[in-house]
C-alpha cells in the first residue's frame, strides 16, 4: 500500500513479503513506491506542512489521542500481532507489545502538548525579557527497521506529528505489511498530506527520503552502517537528523546479585527476546567471578527450556530471525569463535525439526571462554547469541562494559541499589536499568537514545520532543 496526499494509490514496484519461519512462504505481495512516487509524498507533505504546524498544539495532541483509541481497539479485532508475526517472525506476544506500544506513546500526547507549552514561557529578565519558541522543522522522513517495525515507526511519528511536523514513512522492505494497516486506519483523522507512506527501497525510496531539499528532518532507526550512510546524505542539504542505531549492550551481574528464577528469567529475556533482534537487548554478560559458575549453570539450565519454532504457535518461546542475511551473519560469528576456541553451548528444543530446516531458525547460543578480541563480544551479534564472561571487582566490570564503540543500553544486577546507580552512573551508555534490561520496561516519560556510535539525538520524553522542533529566541531589552 502506498499513501500520498491522504489517497492510497498504486504503487509502481512491487515488495513480495516472505515468512521468515517458512522462507518458501510468501505472506503477501504489496505496492511499493518508486523514485518518482517518493518525491510526490515529500511535496505532498510540504503542501500539508503550513497549516498542520499552525493548528494548535491541543489540537494536534487531541488527533492522536483518537488515534490511539481505534489503534487499540483494531490491534485484537484485526489481528495485527499475527500479521506482524507472519512478516516479521517473533512470538505474537511480542507482535502484540509492538502493536500496543505506539498506543501508550500517542496517550502521552496532551501531556507532552503541555511540557512543550511550558517550555516557551516567557523569562523576565529585567530590563527586558525573553523567550525561546519552538517552531515545527517541516517535513520529516521517518525510515523504520523490521525489528520492531510499528513502535520504531510511530514513536518518532507521534514526535514529529505532535510538534506540528509532516511525515513521510518508509517501513522495512521485509516488514511493511502491519505497519502499513496501522496508518491506513487512522489516515482519516489528519488532513491530506500530513502522512504519507511510501514502502519500498533504500536505492530509490530511501536516497529521496535523505536528500530531497524539502525533507528538513531525517528519522531513522537501523544498524550503525546504514545510519552513517544515512548521515552522509543528508548532509548534502545540511537536514537534521535523529539516528538510533546499533548497540552492544553490556549487563554487569555483581557478587551481590540475587539469582533468583525470577530475576535469570529477566536477564533470559533481555538477552532472547525477538531472537535477540532488539537494538538494547544484552549482547554481552559480565558476571562476578564468585558467581560465574553458578550463574552459567542457571542461565543455560533455564535457555535449555526455550522452545524455537514458528511464532504463531501457542508452544514457541522464541522464533526465527528475521532475514536469511542475519542468520548467515550470526553463523558466522558463531563459528569463528568456535574455531578459536571457546566454549559454545546450543540449548532450546526445536518445535518441529522439519519445519526448523525451512526457516531462518538458529537455537539459543550460550559462549564462554572468550574476551573482548572475540567478534562475538565486541560486535553487535543480533541474534540469540550470547558471550558471558567473568570480572574481579567494580572498576574492571565497568572498563569492561564501556570497551566498546557503541554506547545504547545497559544494566546492572545487584541486591544494592545505592551500589547500582554508583556503577549505573559510570556506563558509557544513553539508557541504564537496575535490575531490568527490556523493552517492556522503557520509561515513556524520559529519553532514550544512544552515545557514541549508537546514535545521534533522542527519542521519547520532552528531549525526544524537543529534537522535533527548532529553537526561535525571541529577546526584548530596553537599555
Amino acid at each position: 500500500m502506498v499513501i500520498i496526499d491522504g489517497k492510497i494509490v498504486e504503487g509502481k514496484k512491487k515488495i513480495e513479503v516472505r515468512n521468515p519461519a517458512s522462507y518458501d512462504q510468501i505472506v503477501e505481495t504489496c505496492d511499493a513506491a518508486d523514485s518518482e512516487q517518493a518525491t510526490e509524498a515529500v511535496k505532498a507533505a510540504w503542501k500539508a506542512y503550513p497549516a498542520w504546524s499552525k493548528l494548535d498544539i491541543k489540537e494536534r495532541a487531541n488527533i492522536l489521542e483518537e488515534a490511539a483509541d481505534r489503534l487499540e481497539q483494531l490491534a485484537v479485532e484485526a489481528e495485527w500481532p499475527q500479521l506482524l508475526t507472519k512478516e516479521q517472525g517473533k512470538v505474537v506476544s511480542e507482535s502484540m507489545g509492538d502493536c500496543m506500544l505506539p498506543v501508550f506513546v500517542l496517550r502521552l500526547s496532551s501531556t507532552m502538548a503541555d511540557k512543550l507549552i511550558a517550555q516557551q514561557e516567557i523569562v523576565q529578565d529585567p530590563p527586558g525579557w525573553w523567550r525561546v519558541k519552538r517552531d515545527p522543522i517541516g517535513v520529516v522522513s521517518v525510515i523504520s527497521p523490521w525489528n520492531w517495525p510499528v513502535c520504531l515507526t510511530w514513536m518518532p511519528m507521534q514526535q514529529a506529528l505532535l510538534a506540528g511536523n509532516t511525515v513521510v514513512v518508509k517501513p522495512a522492505s521485509n516488514t511493511p505489511l502491519t505497519v502499513s494497516k496501522t496508518i491506513e486506519a487512522v489516515i482519516d483523522l489528519f488532513p491530506p498530506g500530513v502522512i504519507n507512506f511510501v514502502p519500498g527501497s533504500a536505492s530509490e525510496v530511501g536516497q529521496i527520503l535523505t536528500t530531497h531539499p524539502l525533507v528538513r528532518k531525517v528519522a531513522f532507526t537501523g544498524s550503525t552502517e546504514s545510519g552513517i550512510d544515512v548521515m552522509m546524505k543528508a548532509a548534502s542539504t545540511i537536514k537534521n537528523i535523529s539516528l538510533e542505531l546499533g548497540g552492544n549492550d553490556a549487563a554487569i551481574v555483581l557478587d551481590d546479585a540475587d539469582l533468583s528464577e525470577s530475576t535469570m528469567e529477566r536477564i533470559l529475556w533481555g538477552v532472547f527476546m525477538t531472537s535477540g533482534q532488539v537494538c538494547m537487548a544484552i549482547k554481552r554478560l559480565y558476571v562476578h567471578e564468585s558467581i560465574y559458575e553458578e550463574f552459567v549453570e542457571s542461565f543455560t539450565e533455564m535457555a535449555s527450556e526455550i522452545v524455537v519454532g514458528n511464532g504463531l504457535d501457542p508452544r514457541t518461546t522464541m522464533g526465527p530471525l528475521n532475514n536469511k542475511e542475519q542468520l548467515e551473519k550470526v553463523k558466522r560469528l558463531v563459528e569463528d569463535t568456535r574455531k578459536r576456541g571457546a566454549k559454545v553451548v546450543q540449548v532450546g528444543k526445536k518445535l518441529d525439526e522439519e519445519a526448523f530446516e525451512k526457516g531462518y531458525f538458529h537455537l539459543p547460543t550460550i559462549i564462554t571462554g572468550v574476551d573482548g578480541t572475540f567478534d562475538v563480544v565486541n560486535q553487535e551479534q543480533f541474534g540469540p547469541v550470547i558471550p558471558i564472561m567473568s570480572f574481579r571487582d567494580d572498576e574492571e566490570a565497568i572498563k569492561l562494559a564501556n570497551d566498546t564503540p557503541y554506547g545504547l543500553g545497559s544494566s546492572v544486577w545487584t541486591t544494592n541499589e545505592e551500589r547500582g546507580v554508583k556503577i549505573a552512573e559510570q556506563f558509557e551508555a544513553g539508557y541504564t536499568w537496575i535490575n531490568h534490561h527490556s523493552v517492556n520496561v522503557l520509561e515513556l516519560m524520559a529519553p532514550f537514545g544512544g552515545q557514541k556510535q549508537s546514535g545521534i539525538g533522542r527519542s521519547l520524553g520532552l528531549d525526544g520532543l524537543l529534537s522535533y522542533t527548532e529553537a526561535h529566541t525571541i529577546v526584548s531589552k530596553w537599555m
